[in-house]
């Protein structure tokens, strides 16, 4: 077989003899990989922490052995792109709380050393641990009191919003006394007001969002022909990156609200995965190997494969 798939090359027998020299051993093979997973989470670090937001989605289910497993995902913009990225995946080893949650999410933002503006607020929590356990029930109760608040008004909250989020493809159309800013607090909101009449006032950026507009239609017209996707949203991103800084309110905006997960769609899919590597036939993967082979299969970034052919120590199996 190996010989056919190489039958057109001139170099067939060198491509093939390099192939068979390659380290086949069991724990090499587990050691290429973690540090494949390995590469792939550095690459993911460099960009969020770089990246203006991100958003975090959170979801927890079952695997074929019966074990709590929790994902965590990060979306967040690179360039023209916006990345819907796996950074971490545990299993959750007692039960599944919301403390049980907690702690696992707040080891990872640790291991993983992202999101550095957490790091005062992770050594807060941790701080608040030391304290007498009444005050801590007490603060426990309170949070969850909120959160309750917060779920039962999420669904009407959406509703409020819905014309702010139309703001990332109406910029040169929408007024400034729709715009929903109860969420977005952090802006400078008189600029942000000055920089909106300067941009609705200018036919260059109206025309680009027009022409924008345009080509999100012909995009949706050839997915409902065709059955072609592509990303809307790197679309959008791609016209706001174009925006001259003068507008850095409006972009903060845009950026923030293309950052929010649109769906669970990420969560949902990759439990499917999943239970693809560790099915019934193979459920005996420790969780570091399980979760390397898992973020390898959904991720969008390809590995260096070139500084590991470079770096790493050729052995010969025997």
């Amino acid at each position: 077989m190996c010989a056919l798939t190489f039958d057109d090359f001139d170099n067939k027998d060198k491509i093939i003899q390099r192939i068979k020299d390659v380290p086949l051993s069991r724990n090499t093979m587990k050691d290429r990989i973690l540090k494949l997973a390995e590469n792939v989470t550095d690459q993911q670090k460099n960009d969020i922490n770089s990246a203006p937001f991100i958003s975090l989605c959170l979801d927890e289910n079952i695997d074929t052995t019966k074990s709590a497993r929790l994902a965590v995902f990060a979306r967040y913009c690179v360039e023209n792109i916006i990345k819907e990225e796996l950074i971490a995946i545990t299993s959750l080893l007692t039960t599944t709380k919301g403390t049980d949650i907690c702690t696992a999410k707040r080891y990872y933002y640790k291991k993983l050393q992202v999101l550095p503006k957490l790091e005062k607020n992770i050594t807060d929590l941790d701080a608040q641990e030391k304290r007498n356990e009444e005050k801590v029930i007490d603060d426990f109760i309170s949070i969850m009191d909120s959160l309750i608040k917060e779920f039962s008004a999420r669904f009407s909250q959406f509703k409020e919003l819905s014309e702010t989020f139309k703001f990332i493809m109406y910029p040169d159309v929408i007024s400034f006394d729709k715009l929903n800013l109860s969420q977005f607090d952090w802006l400078e909101i008189e600029e942000l007001e000055m920089q909106l009449i300067d941009f609705q006032s200018s036919s260059i950026w109206i025309q680009k969002f027009i022409e924008t507009r345009k080509k999100l239609e012909l995009i949706e017209a050839e997915r409902l022909t065709s059955n072609i996707s592509k990303n809307t949203s790197n679309e959008i991103l791609e016209t706001w990156n174009s925006i001259p800084d003068a507008f850095n309110c409006l972009k903060k905006l845009a950026y923030a609200i293309l950052t929010i997960f649109s769906s669970t769609y990420a969560c949902e899919s990759l439990f499917s995965e999943i239970n693809n590597i560790k099915d019934s036939l193979r459920n005996r993967l420790t969780d570091d190997s399980n979760s390397a082979c898992i973020l390898l299969k959904v991720t969008s970034y390809n590995p260096d494969i070139s500084y590991f052919s470079s770096n790493l120590q050729q052995q010969k199996s025997h």
